[in-house]
């Protein structure tokens, strides 16, 4: 089924490629440094751990995004026994559906752009891939963990359910969080958060969509690709100068109805200097 989905996903995002538009101003301020170069960008769609037991199905947790987070983790203490046998493995086959309507809005922007685009799943992104391609990653960076090697000196950072504001400007949070409570079979509200940061040795560019929710992440792209949200971003982060810096992050609030964004708000953003750095070495 998951199979099937990555298809339809991929065969919608032909369509749309065939079907071109012209880009806004205010769009192609934001995408225009992964434009400018005659090569592909991917499309990164988070694809997080999950667990496959022979005999019971398929289990995740949120706090396990690594193989080998798997055994230290309490929650998965009744599973332990399945992992030790080779009776439970790990397999990244799902997607979030807001991380992938998210990335057929990104596919319909590229297209207007004339932009030829690959699909990646995050746990499949190598680090040739990371050094010489623009990259649009859709989802939390724990989806990536080669993305998380990267020594980027961010000022915002996914954690969890939050975005951790590590160097908060005057009437800013030091931390944001969205709502979904215990009774809701829906999220209500979620803060997502877009960066556009140097790729590994600053041989390309990153947009990076991120959220605690996939409905979050879905936002992040509407936000970023629909011309009257793009208009918005831009005179805010420019500051109304119509030129983006270089590098930035921003925060944005959605509330939702049954999964959809029927608001979407700008908060704040932070300005970006920063000096592209080499890869980590990775973790033994």
């Amino acid at each position: 089924m998951a199979g099937l989905w990555l298809l339809t996903v991929a065969g919608l995002m032909t369509y749309l490629a065939q079907r071109p538009q012209r880009m806004t101003r205010e769009q192609r301020a934001i995408w225009a440094p992964l434009l400018d170069e005659d090569r592909p960008v991917l499309l990164c769609l988070g694809t997080p751990l999950f667990i496959k037991d022979s005999s019971r199905g398929f289990f995740r947790s949120p706090r396990v995004n690594r193989w080998e987070e798997a055994l230290q983790a309490p929650d998965l203490d009744w599973l332990k026994p399945r992992i030790l046998s080779d009776d439970a493995v790990p397999v990244h086959i799902y997607t979030g559906v807001g991380d992938a309507m998210g990335a057929v809005e990104v596919a319909r922007l590229l297209s207007a752009a004339g932009a030829r685009f690959n699909v990646r799943r995050s746990s499949a992104v190598s680090w040739e891939e990371l050094v010489h391609n623009h990259i649009v990653f859709l989802g939390p960076p724990k989806y990536t963990p080669r993305l998380n090697e990267i020594p980027l000196k961010l000022d915002l950072v996914m954690e969890g359910r939050q975005i951790r504001n590590l160097r908060p400007g005057a009437g800013e949070p030091s931390f944001l969080e969205g709502s979904w409570p215990d009774a809701s079979p829906y999220i209500i509200e979620d803060y997502a958060l877009i960066s556009r940061v140097p790729g590994v040795h600053g041989r390309s560019r990153y947009i990076i969509l991120s959220a605690s929710s996939t409905e979050g992440t879905a936002a992040a792209a509407l936000y970023v690709t629909d011309p009257k949200f793009t208009s918005e971003f831009v005179q805010r982060v420019s500051r109304g100068a119509g030129r983006l810096p270089e590098y930035f992050q921003a925060v944005i609030h959605a509330r939702f109805r049954e999964m959809v964004p029927v608001e979407i708000r700008y908060q704040f953003h932070h300005e970006l200097r920063m000096e592209p750095q080499a890869a980590a070495p990775a973790k033994q």
